[in-house]
């Protein structure tokens, strides 16, 4: 989802996901309209957009438990 300041005029620092660069990062919301891609704090984004967004290449793969054998 894009950044979307909103349209009002005032100036709050916020947060959004960047899916092209794949990290949260600050911008200034005006303090209505915008979208859902509006956090408090950098932790905040990270903890709702991190695990949603990163690519499945990025994450670490579980290691098989068993291997099954045919005989």
């Amino acid at each position: 989802m894009e950044i979307d300041e909103g349209p009002c005029r005032g100036i709050m620092r916020r947060w959004a996901w960047n899916p092209v660069e794949e990290h949260c990062e600050p911008f200034e919301y005006g303090g209505c309209g915008g979208n859902g891609n509006n956090f408090d704090s950098q932790l905040e984004c990270l903890d709702e957009c991190w695990n949603k967004h990163v690519d499945e290449k990025y994450r670490k793969k579980p290691e098989p438990r068993c291997v099954k054998y045919i005989v």
